[in-house]
């Protein structure tokens, strides 16, 4: 899929670059953003951390249990992987819950925004998803969320540690939003 600022591209194992797991590992590293991004995966402290490290990152994408589908984000002036969105907790025709990771220097740009409603546009058309579930202890994202048309569902205390909100979006939200004023183009 693709917009006016990035496109969105899926990622398939054995037909992406062989290092591209790397590739996003090394983004998300040198933004130091593991906290963020696994936010309910602890992971006991060791004298060299565990948490984040490339076998963990490996293991979060392919090897969990929870099946992803991870779409990249490639800006589309330079063609550089500006972040990735992936979606988990499948259910096939129903829903599935969604995530949004982008790179420092696109924050605040309307990149992120765009990036946000593709992801949301091919989960709903092409997955054919009428739910998407979002679930974020950070404020900050769930503004974003809800300025692309999540809604809030419910404020769970203390889950996986720090309170959480879980939001959905269902089919059809990008015109209700639209109605409040938001732009999704």
């Amino acid at each position: 899929m693709q917009g006016k600022y990035v496109t969105l591209w899926i990622y398939s194992r054995g037909e992406a670059a062989r290092d591209l797991p790397w590739q996003l590992w090394r983004m998300v590293e040198d933004a130091g953003d593991w906290q963020r991004l696994l936010w309910t995966d602890p992971y006991d402290e060791t004298r060299v951390p565990k948490f984040g490290d490339l076998t963990h990152w490996v293991g979060f994408m392919h090897g969990d249990g929870d099946p992803k589908q991870f779409l990249l984000v490639a800006d589309n002036e330079t063609g550089d992987i500006a972040g990735f969105i992936w979606f988990n907790r499948v259910r096939m025709k129903e829903s599935a819950y969604g995530s949004i990771w982008m790179a420092p220097k696109y924050r605040g740009r309307p990149h992120v925004r765009e990036a946000g409603v593709l992801g949301l546009r091919w989960a709903h058309e092409i997955m054919e998803w009428p739910t998407v579930y979002t679930i974020t202890p950070h404020p900050d994202v769930r503004n974003f969320d809800r300025k692309i048309g999540f809604e809030d569902v419910a404020f769970v205390p203390e889950l996986c540690g720090p309170d959480v909100w879980l939001l959905k979006h269902d089919l059809g939200s990008e015109a209700k939003s639209t109605k409040k004023g938001i732009n999704h183009g």
